[in-house]
């Protein structure tokens, strides 16, 4: 029977960390992703500006 509880904890534990790496992974990946849109944004909103400017030069 112990040896059974022993198994049983080794397994959830195992599982438990596991689970951790997951989200630790899927953090890694939002933070990029996160990171990838923020510069997309901020080179849009720098061509937005470039073009207001462009076109107030012009009047």
């Amino acid at each position: 029977m112990e040896k059974l509880i022993n198994a049983t904890n080794a397994f959830r534990i195992n599982q438990y960390k596991y689970q951790t790496q997951i989200i630790k992974i899927q953090g890694k990946i939002q933070f990029i992703n996160g990171w990838n849109n923020g510069k997309k944004f901020k080179s849009q909103q720098m061509e937005r500006n470039q073009m207001l400017m462009d076109a107030i030069c012009i009047d």
